[in-house]
């Protein structure tokens, strides 16, 4: 059985993968350097790609959600669910710190930690190792 964090890998693959795609698409739409036929080949893997990055965004949704503590639920949710980068969950969990400013890597730390600790509570709620 997958861990949480190797699903985590593969629809972040997947979210990455499609997002290179439709900037190839709209590149060779907008330089007219592809065919009808090959832009449509290009579409065509975008939607499917598309349907599988929902169908996986929705189970990790629903892996997050089970997630007892709210800090743990909000720092997964920031960073797979909204694509926020790590100083940015940072930001948001920690803005009205005091010494946030001059501490911003102690709280990032925390985040890391949070996270860690999500990602083996969801791989303990489904006995995985």
């Amino acid at each position: 059985m997958q861990s949480f964090k190797e699903q985590l890998t593969a629809y972040l693959d997947i979210v990455e993968e499609n997002d290179r795609e439709i900037a190839r698409y709209e590149e060779l739409e907008s330089s007219g350097k592809a065919t009808a036929e090959k832009l449509n080949e290009i579409k065509q893997e975008i939607i499917s790609r598309t349907n599988a990055e929902v169908k996986e965004k929705a189970i990790i949704k629903s892996e997050i959600s089970r997630l007892q503590l709210t800090v743990q639920r909000q720092v997964m949710t920031y960073r797979y669910i909204d694509r926020l980068d790590w100083n940015t969950v940072t930001k948001i969990m920690y803005h009205g710190a005091a010494d946030y400013d001059i501490n911003i890597d102690k709280y990032k730390r925390k985040v890391f930690k949070i996270h860690s600790k999500a990602i083996m509570n969801i791989d303990k709620l489904h006995n995985r190792k």
